[in-house]
C-alpha cells in the first residue's frame, strides 16, 4: 500500500500571506525612517547611503505635445531583472517653475533618496523651463513623463505616482486629471500647492486669505509676488498681473474682477479646482501653516473638494517652511516630526 501525501491544510496555504502582512509593515517602516534620517537636518545618523547601492543616473528627452521634454531619470537600470516581477514602483517629481542651479542639488538628492528605496524616479521639465523661462510648467509634461515612464521594463504601470512641490504640486494635479492618464495615476503628492489660481492671486495681491467666509490676514513673501508676476507676464497676463500691482485691496478686487475671460480661462487651465471632477488618484496633501509662498488654506479647500475616500492623508504642519525643512530642534518640532513620520508612511505604504 502506497503511502499518500496528506494536502497542506488551510493555514499552510495561508502562511505565505500571513508573512507577507507581518512583513510588509516593517519594510515600510524602515523605507520611512530611512527617508526621513536622511531627510531631516535635526537627524544626525544617516545610514541610507550605507544600506542602499547608489542609483542609476542617465540625462533623458522624450517629446510631449507642447514640445521636447528633458528630465533625470533615476533607478531605471537598477532592477535584478527586465521582467514584470522585478519592475519597481515609479515617482514623478513635479515642479511647477524653472529651478535656480544652486537648488539644483538639493532636488536631485532628495531623487537619489528615493531611488535607493526601491522607486524609479524621474525629474522631467520642459526644455524652455530648464533653460530658464519664467513660464509655468505645462501639465503636458507630467502627461507624458507618464507615458516615457509605461515604456520602461524596469517601471510597474500600474504603480506610478506624482509628487508635486509648491506650483508644480497643483499642475501635477491637472496633470493627473487629464482624461488621458487619469485612470493610470496611482496617487499625487501634493506639497505645499494652491487649489484655486485666481483664489491665490487675490491672495497675493490683498495679503489675505479666506476660508469659511472669514478673511484671514496672510503675509506673502516678496519673492513670491515677484515670481508670480514674471509667470503672469511670460504667460501674456498683463490685467493678472496688474492685480499684483494694486495699491490698496479694495482696487485689486476691482481689477481680479475686470480680468478679461481669455486670460481667466489661462488661469483656469493650471487651476486644479477646474479639473478635478476627472481626477482619479489617491491624493496626499502636505501643507505648512505658515507658508509665505502659498497660503495653508488653499489646500484646505483642496482637501475639501476631493471626493470622499480619495484623500490618503491630509497633514497641516509647522516644520516644511514652503519647500524646505526646519532645522530647529524643539518639543514642537519632535511633535510635528512623529505627524510627519504617519504622513509619510501612508505615502510610503500605498505608493
Amino acid at each position: 500500500m502506497r503511502w499518500k501525501r496528506p494536502a497542506p491544510s488551510p493555514m499552510f496555504l495561508l502562511l505565505p500571506v500571513v508573512l507577507i502582512v507581518l512583513l510588509n509593515p516593517l519594510v515600510v517602516h524602515a523605507k520611512v525612517w530611512l527617508l526621513l534620517s536622511q531627510e531631516l537636518p535635526q537627524v544626525p545618523v544617516k545610514p541610507l547611503h550605507a544600506l542602499s547601492a547608489e542609483p542609476s543616473q542617465q540625462h533623458v528627452r522624450f517629446l510631449a505635445e507642447h514640445g521636447p521634454v528633458v528630465g533625470d531619470l533615476f533607478g531605471a537600470s537598477d532592477a535584478r531583472d527586465e521582467a514584470s516581477a522585478d519592475s519597481r514602483p515609479a515617482v514623478i517629481i513635479a515642479l511647477g517653475v524653472w529651478l535656480p542651479e544652486r537648488d539644483r542639488p538639493m532636488l536631485l538628492r532628495f531623487a537619489d533618496s528615493l531611488a535607493r528605496l526601491g522607486y524609479v524616479v524621474l525629474w522631467p521639465r520642459s526644455t524652455a523651463l530648464d533653460a530658464g523661462a519664467s513660464i509655468p510648467e505645462d501639465p503636458g509634461t507630467f502627461v507624458a513623463s507618464i507615458g516615457y515612464l509605461e515604456g520602461l521594463p524596469a517601471v510597474d504601470r500600474e504603480r506610478i505616482s506624482i509628487v508635486g512641490i509648491s506650483m508644480g504640486a497643483s499642475i501635477a494635479l491637472v496633470a493627473a486629471s487629464n482624461p488621458g492618464v487619469a485612470d493610470r495615476v496611482r496617487a499625487v503628492v501634493s506639497l505645499g500647492g494652491y487649489y484655486d489660481t485666481v483664489a491665490y492671486l487675490q491672495s497675493l495681491a490683498t495679503h489675505s486669505t479666506h476660508l469659511d467666509g472669514e478673511a484671514i490676514a496672510w503675509q506673502p513673501s516678496q519673492d513670491a509676488v515677484r515670481q508670480a508676476d514674471a509667470v503672469l507676464r511670460a504667460m501674456g497676463l498683463a490685467a493678472s498681473a496688474a492685480v499684483l500691482e494694486a495699491p490698496t485691496r479694495e482696487e485689486a478686487q476691482s481689477r481680479l474682477g475686470a480680468i478679461p475671460p481669455a486670460e481667466r480661462q489661462a488661469l483656469q487651465r493650471l487651476s486644479p479646482a477646474a479639473h478635478l471632477g476627472t481626477l482619479r488618484a489617491e491624493v496626499f496633501v502636505l501643507h505648512d501653516r505658515t507658508d509665505p509662498y502659498v497660503p495653508y488654506t488653499e489646500s484646505v479647500e483642496l482637501e475639501r473638494a476631493l471626493l470622499e475616500g480619495q484623500v490618503g492623508r491630509f497633514l497641516l504642519t509647522e516644520m516644511i517652511q514652503h519647500a524646505h525643512v526646519a532645522d530647529e530642534m524643539t518639543w514642537q518640532t519632535a511633535l510635528e516630526v512623529a505627524q510627519l513620520y504617519r504622513f509619510v508612511y501612508a505615502v510610503v505604504d500605498y505608493l
